[in-house]
Parts: structure tokens; C-alpha cells; sequence
């Protein structure tokens, strides 16, 4: 079972090699857990998550998208689902996709049996 006060703790885990913040979230865009580098501002994750949720919700209705991947000027970021979560990676522009792709996928890999649990 995984506890609330551990999920921070997991999306941590990714923050490292560029990856600026790690963010779980409903498709609506409300904020689950969160995980930044200390110097950044929790606000952003808030305005992430609801960019995030709109454009995966754009995109989704006529895809079946398992990963977005989205090149910035300033940065990176991928996003993918975990049930019925949205999990965002974002980044410097030196995290390249590729390495925020893998780190989502192993994070989401370890979530979605939890999380499942708890979702239904």
C-alpha cells in the first residue's frame, strides 16, 4: 500500500540530471503530489499541471497517446498516464525527452499497482 506521505517522496526520485519538478495530477489538472528542486517555486507546479491537463486533453481525444513529449524554449517535459493520474516531468533544456521519457516511465511503472488500488 502506498502512503500519501511517500508519494513525494517517489516523484523526488526523478529530480536530478536537469528534471526541475515531478508532478502527479487529475486530467482536470488539480494537483496530487508534487515534487520540485529546492530554489523553485511550488506556484509553478500548479500552472504546469493545468497547462499540462489541457493539452494532453486536446491531444487524447483523438489519440491514444501513452507519452507527450513537449520541446520549450526554456525546457522539456513528458507527460504520460498512471491510471487515471497524469504524470509530468519537466525540465531544464539539457534534460533532453529521452531521459525524462525513461524516468516517467520507470516512476509510472512503479505507481500504477498502488495507485490503482487506491483509484478504484
Amino acid at each position: 500500500m502506498l502512503k500519501p506521505k511517500a508519494l513525494p517522496k517517489v516523484l523526488e526520485q526523478a529530480n536530478s540530471h536537469g528534471v526541475l519538478g515531478s508532478l502527479l495530477f487529475r486530467q482536470d489538472g488539480a494537483l496530487i503530489a508534487s515534487a520540485v528542486v529546492p530554489g523553485k517555486e511550488e506556484s509553478i507546479s500548479r500552472a504546469v499541471s493545468a497547462i499540462v491537463s489541457n493539452l494532453m486533453a486536446s491531444f487524447d481525444q483523438h489519440h491514444d497517446i501513452e507519452y507527450l513529449l513537449i520541446e520549450c524554449e526554456d525546457g522539456n517535459a513528458v507527460v504520460t498516464k498512471v491510471n487515471k493520474l497524469l504524470l509530468c516531468l519537466y525540465g531544464k533544456k539539457s534534460a533532453e525527452l529521452g531521459l525524462l521519457k525513461s524516468k516517467a516511465h520507470t516512476i509510472r511503472s512503479y505507481l500504477e499497482v498502488p495507485l490503482q488500488q487506491v483509484l478504484m
